[in-house]
């Protein structure tokens, strides 16, 4: 039942019949559930695709194949991979999310190491820092809502990420996380971004953040701190999950090993760069990072209250012995995420 014009012969090449209402009604067999047409449009100048079936093809092939430049043979590819468990691919794609290249390929082989239960905490968090805007938005995307994700999440700027379409992702993959304190205080936070209020679809997410997590945003208006107590930074930096500075910092050899090892960086840099490089990680890379485009490390300033910054540069600012043998950067973390 269409309520248009009724057609006739001579206006559409059908007879129809004015019905109840006005509406008009077909008795023609070519309307109806069952039946349709598909076209297929294809550019007659376009490149023309090397791939003419991908059935029987080796894993390598299939790889390959994610980066034919053809969707449909892409998409073919990583189904194939999927449907089929080719497990025996896991190192060839793995190799493709790290590349510094990205591209879609990358994003194919992001999804095919998903689809196949083979993506690793390693190669995830590289596809998050990649250079490429649509492969971290993809790699967020892929980021299971639970504790491991959680984790992976907040060990990479992301949540302030200069590409606002993936930064509103983050926004979202934050909806899916479970309601905690220190996920509370980062959306209280979010409002102090100013492109995150400017921006009118980012502003909305902060807004239904707000309502999912049961926050309302403080903005510029908190209170201002009191000096920073030691013994509080120190339990922020070991244990607090959304800051996690601990899972990349190492300190009296207890932490991770993706960001330099923090022992005497009381000494070896001033108060105003130590503030910068927690609240501003990307706007000068430390060193032995330089040839990083992306700082692993997340923004404190949108994931803390101002006052836990302030406890731990009060705990950074204890750290006045170096390591034994001098070294600040773990050598097999340097240039992992080129």
């Amino acid at each position: 039942i269409q309520h248009n014009p009724t057609p006739n012969l001579r206006s559409a090449g059908i007879e129809a019949r004015t019905g109840s209402g006005g509406a008009y009604m077909t008795e023609n067999n070519l309307r109806d559930q069952s039946h349709g047409r598909i076209y297929r449009v294809v550019w007659k100048d376009g490149p023309r695709s090397s791939i003419k079936s991908l059935a029987g093809a080796k894993s390598s092939e299939l790889v390959a194949a994610l980066d034919s430049g053809n969707q449909f043979w892409s998409l073919t590819a990583q189904r194939l991979i999927v449907e089929n468990k080719v497990v025996d691919a896991a190192p060839a794609l793995k190799k493709r999310v790290r590349s510094s290249d990205g591209g879609k390929g990358a994003i194919h082989a992001l999804w095919s190491l998903e689809g196949i239960g083979a993506l690793d905490k390693d190669t995830h968090q590289a596809a998050l820092l990649n250079k490429d805007a649509a492969l971290r938005r993809n790699a967020i995307r892929a980021l299971p809502a639970n504790d491991t994700g959680r984790q992976l999440f907040f060990s990479s700027p992301v949540i302030q990420d200069p590409d606002l379409v993936t930064r509103q992702a983050a926004f979202v993959k934050l909806l899916e996380f479970p309601t905690i304190p220190e996920i509370q205080t980062v959306v209280a936070q979010l409002p102090r971004s100013a492109a995150n209020t400017s921006d009118p679809f980012l502003n909305d997410s902060v807004t239904l953040l707000g309502r999912i997590h049961k926050v309302s945003g403080v903005g510029t208006d908190e209170v201002k701190v009191s000096a920073g107590d030691a013994k509080r930074g120190e339990d922020l930096f070991h244990n607090n999950p959304v800051a996690a500075c601990a899972s990349c910092h190492m300190v009296n050899g207890r932490g991770g090993d993706v960001g330099p090892i923090l022992d005497g960086i009381a000494v070896r840099s001033d108060p105003a760069y130590i503030l910068e490089s927690l609240t501003e990680p990307n706007a000068v890379m430390a060193k032995g990072y330089e040839t990083l485009e992306i700082s692993p490390m997340p923004p404190l300033g949108i994931l803390l209250k101002e006052q836990e910054v302030a406890d731990i540069l009060a705990y950074l600012a204890t750290l006045k012995t170096p390591p034994k043998d001098g070294v600040t950067v773990p050598v097999k973390k340097a240039n992992e995420f080129e």
